[in-house]
């Protein structure tokens, strides 16, 4: 099934494949909270997101709509390698179970960790055909997003009312405020890992309209990354930008404009310091907040040590609900999210569960060296660097459907890219 829609230069055809995956985009990053409870079931007593129905419906409608794909020998088989690879991470988490104390919170926890890993394959080759008009979209988002997040940081308060929320005293003034993904760390790792893409589409679009809002998205996706002072956030978006402006030549940076951003840039950065209180992000990291992650994370290890192998079960130490934040087990004191994603797999999941994951990575990060078009194939490793760097900060890709969602779709884009070159080249050679 096609769209068919016009413009003054050509038709275009709009996959209704790539229809479901960006109503899958929309929802995550728009959707109200209230919308994603809404028709949801509960454990003790707790909601939680429709997404966890949602999404497998949506999968399970795109697989049978692509038939062309299921026929392809060359699809299966190199699926085969991740399907196998999630196999045993699923066995690792099923063996696991039998130590946990909460079935419901168990299935919870495994919900959360693979319905999203299922989205890797949500792109395919076929699909990529639209990346265009993906990416023109993915960019747009973060547009809105930086925007939404600039305004919550310094009138949240004013947002909620207009929403119909209580709000307190505090949110009236500067808040580092949450947004429908999630928390204000889990915006700040959005922006991250969003930002690569906004600036291929710079070096890529020719359009001048289009190039001018991949920079004033860059531009307001790295304001927005600061104003939510998330340190390791902002350190990893400093590095994307020296990382573009240094290395990545082409006639979109020349020297010149390189220079001239760097400058505007300097400038901006000077101005925003003066308008809000960003003290947070030059404290260093002896305050409270990273005193309690450090413990948080030795409570995690001590789970390990206990559990090598298999860990201590998915979903005994991270409580999906809870009353209390924080644990106090035999003397190791911490917040029951370790805000580190090793840390939360080696005590979750043990020895056997890191290097799955380890393993899944290689397989798709192999992948990408395919990837004909150079500024692209960069892209897609500095993506993936800006999340490995963010997951010591955060456990997102295991804990919060929303993000993790969107990680594995933006994963499956530059997997299927990789493998369209793949099997190019390999029909060229065969010809």
């Amino acid at each position: 099934m096609n769209y068919l829609f016009k413009n003054n230069k050509k038709k275009i055809r709009f996959s209704f494949s790539i229809f479901l995956i960006i109503m899958v985009l929309i929802y995550i990053l728009f959707a109200l909270k209230r919308i994603k409870y809404s028709l949801s079931f509960e454990i003790n007593n707790f909601k939680i997101s429709n997404e966890f129905w949602i999404f497998p419906i949506i999968l399970l409608i795109k697989f049978f709509y692509n038939k062309n794909f299921k026929k392809s020998k060359l699809n299966i088989k190199n699926n085969l390698q991740l399907l196998i690879c999630l196999f045993f991470i699923i066995c690792i988490i099923l063996f696991g179970g039998f130590k946990v104390e909460n079935n419901k919170q168990f299935l919870l926890a495994l919900m959360e960790l693979i319905i999203p890993m299922l989205f890797i394959f949500s792109i395919t080759i076929y699909d990529i055909d639209y990346f265009d008009i993906i990416l023109k979209l993915i960019v747009f988002f973060n547009l809105i997003y930086s925007i939404l997040a600039i305004i919550a940081v310094s009138r949240f308060g004013y947002l909620m009312e207009i929403l119909g929320n209580q709000s307190n005293l505090q949110y009236y003034s500067q808040y580092r405020a949450s947004l429908m993904i999630g928390s204000s760390i889990t915006v700040s790792y959005y922006f991250n890992i969003t930002l690569p893409f906004c600036f291929y589409a710079y070096i890529a679009h020719k359009e001048k309209l289009w190039k001018l809002l991949d920079i004033i998205t860059i531009i307001l996706n790295i304001i927005a990354t600061f104003l939510l002072q998330s340190r390791l956030a902002s350190l990893i978006s400093i590095i994307i930008v020296l990382y573009y402006m240094i290395l990545v030549n082409s006639n979109n940076f020349s020297f010149f404009k390189k220079i001239f951003i760097l400058i505007f840039g300097i400038v901006l950065c000077i101005n925003i310091f003066n308008k809000y209180d960003l003290s947070r992000l030059y404290l260093g990291f002896n305050d409270y907040s990273t005193i309690l992650r450090i413990y948080s994370m030795k409570l995690g290890l001590y789970f390990f040590e206990k559990n090598p192998l298999l860990g201590s079960g998915l979903g005994k130490y991270y409580l999906r609900f809870y009353s209390n934040s924080e644990l106090d087990i035999n003397g190791n004191f911490g917040l029951i999210d370790p805000h580190n994603t090793y840390v939360f797999i080696l005590s979750e999941m043990g020895i056997l569960g890191l290097l799955a994951f380890i393993i899944y990575f290689i397989i798709i990060i192999n992948n990408f060296k395919y990837i004909k078009n150079n500024s692209l194939k960069k892209s897609a490793y500095i993506f993936l660097i800006a999340y490995f760097v963010g997951a010591l900060g955060g456990s997102q890709i295991v804990n919060e459907i929303s993000f993790a969602t969107l990680f594995w779709i933006y994963i499956s884009i530059f997997r299927a890219i990789s493998l369209r070159d793949y099997f190019a080249i390999n029909l060229s050679e065969q010809i």
